[in-house]
């Protein structure tokens, strides 16, 4: 039996809930549970699309899916960048 992780992270209510949902909905016919990796204050602006939804819905939403059986795990806070080095791969630099 093959077993495997399927994680989603920057989970905020600014997101591309139409992309997110496609996935989402496949994962549920299948039975498939997820860990959602949400940023409760986001502050990064490159996550933030024009689709929005009050914190209300957001978190209403959240826990439909745990209800559901998927795993909600804080993944950050701000998620923000606090030093200027890029890591292993230089990414943010």
């Amino acid at each position: 039996m093959s077993k495997f992780i399927l994680r989603f992270d920057d989970i905020i209510p600014g997101m591309d809930w139409n992309k997110f949902l496609k996935i989402k909905e496949v994962a549920v016919k299948y039975g498939v549970k997820s860990i959602l990796g949400v940023v409760p204050d986001n502050k990064d602006a490159n996550l933030s699309i024009n689709i929005n939804m009050s914190n209300s819905v957001f978190f209403s939403t959240l826990k439909e899916f745990a209800e559901y059986g998927d795993t909600i795990a804080q993944h950050g806070t701000h998620h923000t960048y606090t030093i200027k080095a890029g890591g292993m791969l230089g990414i943010n630099e």
